[in-house]
């Protein structure tokens, strides 16, 4: 499958591309005059039997004899160049001329609509110009002194406001009482505006509920919706089909950090119902800081607790584990799981990580095989593995993995040992040296910082094996993982002892991803299997091992969406450029939405999208109640829809952003 080619279907992209051309035109002109003078200019004859002995089409014909007319051809020599360039038919009429130049133009690349609509307003002109001409017996055109000619109104200079002052700035599109093709800009440009209104197709239409943020890819204004309106509590497949749904940001400041610096130390999971947002603290965010949070399906709330100082540095990794309802946090040396009980945070698990060169001499004392020396470039970062409700892993780049039972014995005792930078000495005095952990003196924390330095519990088993670290893991039923490795078109499948079970292959690249959750097993369906690459995302069937679907689309992930026994797929674009949602059943796309910036996104079964950002959809919600809400609704889509057209590529043929 590959998405719908949204490139030509914005009318206002497509004007302005219309107004690029014609602001570039005169440049190119000089250039292509400045190659075919010889001793003055050519006549419209001498140019017309160059192009037609080079080409046949009469769009390549009209195309380059056009591009050296404007500024140094009168009205009439480009009335002759343009309506007498095909010998085999001197009548024609603009329409008729406009319908033979499009059929030699691919409407479907880049730039084959500009052009028709650019030619259509030339065409128009010129013939309006000549009917004027003919209407008032004028022999020859007078330029400026032909009242044939309108006038029309410039733009306004733009106001630019900087910390000296302000001052103005001319627009550089093309003036509108410049003569090009020896007729007004303005003229020009009105008939290719008027023609590319007349021609260009309308974008498909949402429900009369929808989400004025949605783009619709599939028409849906005539889809009814279920009456009962907010008041069914639960959202439907119906919903999420019409993208019924109230777009917001969690008003809480666990997603508030910064994310522009190069300070930046910005981390976010979820799984199920909980999840971690790190966004730092202290002088240059060098502190651990971030704030657990829930979301309780039942009652539709979201709760969420600051964390401060319980590393003597940012996390190295982070996990939301669903499973356990815990999120587990890779810090200097420990690992710690947090959860939250009683309306509070809570430390729930302490674990010591021992550092490489002590992992390998415990794995060679207990008799274990060293493997051979790896390519540390092959490995991930994904160092944590939670093995369901029974145990925690640490896996390092050496393929040693460290792993602790989730039992009564391995949880923290509840004692919080807290130590200050400004107060270091008298703090660790206060704690038996065997229970703490000490990294004062490799830690970036100024003396305004301070730790919880619990130093944790050890492992309970240590022991070699052939895995590399991933990239990303995927967590499947039947206690199954999917690891994707660095530098790896492939996809393989291990069980709880880590040995290896099956490999996914047929990607096109070694940029593979899955997301934590990937397959439909809540839905009831735990065969389909989602995964993607940078230029497509394909849905497996695990019981085969073969991909069933493959969506090309240039995507970062691809997430599993399902509401009772309905799939879809949301592909996230890259670079910040929005996302697109798939219907699976009918393999078609459905909406694009404009998520912003380059945030991870997660699926909450209740109804609720959420981005790393805390930016949401909640669908069975009615995007607004009306009147100012509704219109202040769609500017707000409108803006948020024109942030992701300035981030749009050059190559427009090919469906990298989702944009309408």
């Amino acid at each position: 499958l590959s998405p719908p080619n949204t490139s030509m279907q914005s009318l206002s992209r497509l004007l302005v591309e219309v107004e690029d051309h014609f602001k570039h035109l005169p440049a190119l002109s000089q250039i292509a005059r400045s190659f075919i003078e010889d001793g003055g200019l050519p006549s419209v004859d001498e140019l017309r039997y160059r192009t037609q002995s080079k080409f046949t089409s009469l769009s390549k014909v009209l195309d380059h004899i056009m591009i050296p007319l404007p500024g140094e051809y009168s009205f009439e020599d480009c009335y002759d160049a343009v309506f007498f360039s095909n010998p085999s038919k001197q009548d024609y009429t603009a329409d008729e001329l406009i319908g033979d130049y499009a059929a030699g133009i691919d409407s479907s690349v880049s730039d084959g609509a500009m052009k028709i609509c650019a030619f259509a307003g030339v065409a128009k002109a010129l013939e309006e110009h000549k009917r004027y001409h003919t209407e008032n017996e004028i022999d020859e055109c007078v330029g400026e002194e032909c009242d044939g000619h309108g006038e029309y109104e410039e733009a306004e200079p733009e106001t630019v406001h900087g910390w000296s002052g302000s001052w103005t700035e001319e627009s550089d599109k093309p003036k509108k009482n410049s003569f090009c093709y020896g007729i007004k800009m303005g003229c020009i440009l009105e008939h290719a505006n008027e023609y590319a209104r007349a021609t260009s197709a309308s974008p498909p239409k949402g429900s009369s509920l929808s989400s004025p943020r949605a783009r619709f890819h599939q028409d849906m204004s005539e889809v009814e919706i279920p009456s009962g309106g907010e008041e069914r509590g639960v959202a439907t497949a119906e919903d999420f089909v019409t993208c019924r749904a109230r777009h917001g940001y969690v008003e809480n400041d666990a997603f508030e950090g910064d994310a522009d610096t190069i300070y930046s130390s910005m981390q976010w999971t979820h799984d199920g119902k909980i999840g971690f947002s790190h966004v730092g603290g202290g002088w240059k965010n060098r502190e651990f800081r971030g704030h657990i949070y829930s979301f309780d399906d039942g009652r539709n709330t979201f709760e969420s607790y600051e964390m401060c100082h319980e590393f003597w540095r940012t996390p190295s990794g982070i996990l939301a584990d669903g499973v356990n309802e815990t999120v587990w946090i890779d810090g200097d040396r420990r690992i710690k799981g947090f959860g939250i009980e009683n309306g509070q945070a809570c430390t729930k698990y302490i674990f010591n990580v021992l550092n490489d060169k002590l992992a390998m001499a415990s794995v060679t004392a207990l008799g274990g095989v060293q493997s051979k020396r790896r390519k540390t470039e092959d490995a991930g970062n994904q160092n944590l593995i939670a093995f369901g409700s029974s145990r925690l892993g640490y896996l390092n780049k050496a393929g040693i993995i460290q792993e602790w039972k989730l039992n009564d014995e391995n949880q923290h005792d509840g004692i919080r040992r807290m130590v200050n930078m400004d107060a270091l000495e008298e703090d660790l005095q206060a704690f038996n040296e065997e229970d703490i952990l000490n990294l004062s003196e490799s830690t970036w924390m100024d003396e305004m910082g301070a730790a919880e330095v619990t130093k944790g519990k050890k492992p309970d088993s240590i022991r070699q094996t052939d895995v590399v670290t991933p990239y990303s893991i995927g967590y499947l039923p039947n206690e199954q993982f999917a690891f994707v490795s660095n530098g790896r078109s492939e996809i393989t499948m291990y069980d709880y002892d880590l040995r290896e079970k099956s490999r996914l292959v047929g990607f096109g690249t070694d940029k593979v991803d899955v997301v934590q959750r990937p397959t439909f097993e809540k839905a009831g369906d735990p065969s389909i299997f989602v995964a993607s690459d940078s230029v497509c995302a394909k849905i497996f069937d695990l019981r085969s091992g073969k991909a069933e679907m493959t969506i090309h689309q240039r995507c970062v992930n691809s997430v599993p969406v399902y509401l009772n026994d309905s799939k879809f797929v949301c592909n996230r674009l890259s670079e910040g450029k929005g996302a697109m949602m798939w219907d699976l059943r009918l393999q078609r796309p459905m909406y694009s939405l404009p998520i912003s910036g380059n945030t991870d996104l997660a699926w909450i079964p209740s109804g609720l999208l959420l981005a790393g950002s805390g930016e949401f959809y909640k669908y069975g919600r009615n995007p607004s109640v009306g009147g100012e809400d509704l219109e202040w609704e769609i500017k707000s889509a409108e803006s948020a829809w024109s942030e992701l057209e300035k981030k749009r590529n050059n190559d427009r043929g090919v469906s990298e952003c989702s944009i309408m």
